[in-house]
């Protein structure tokens, strides 16, 4: 596949992601996806299962990516979702805020269809910003720096 039809494959993705109409995955998703991530089924009907509990977790949703590399049947892109926390996400009551999320994220292509997926995504900081985890920086170095000169 070309890096233009990948980008065709990851544009359905996020908008079927991010839209609420989990059957567009049908047309770019394999049947027996992979995914290479904690807590995320695994399958075509595992995805849609990840991604509706995130329908009832987020409001006011969207996403793109960035950084597209294509390459043979691998493509890499940094993809980016803007949300409103209004439902329960894995046990987490809403909060009512906005966060903004990014991840690095690998796909692997197979008869025209995503077929494996790796991400890296860094949970702090979404937490973060939905303020259930406090943020240590730059609190913990000003503490540090005034114990350090306390006599």
């Amino acid at each position: 596949m070309s890096a233009d039809e990948h980008r065709k494959l990851i544009d359905t993705f996020v908008e079927a992601t991010t839209s609420g109409n989990l059957d567009l995955l049908d047309s770019c998703v394999a049947e027996d996806y992979r995914q290479h991530q904690e807590g995320v089924p695994q399958g075509l009907a595992g995805l849609k299962q990840f991604f509706s509990l995130g329908q009832q977790a987020w409001s006011e949703q969207r996403g793109w990516y960035e950084n597209f590399v294509s390459e043979g049947d691998i493509f890499v892109v940094k993809l980016c979702f803007e949300a409103v926390h209004t439902g329960p996400f894995f046990g987490i009551p809403p909060t009512g805020k906005r966060i903004v999320m990014a991840s690095a994220d690998w796909f692997r292509v197979r008869d025209g269809k995503l077929a494996e997926h790796w991400a890296i995504v860094n949970q702090a900081d979404y937490l973060k910003q939905m303020g259930v985890l406090p943020s240590l920086w730059p609190m913990n170095v000003i503490q540090q720096a005034q114990i350090a000169a306390t006599p």
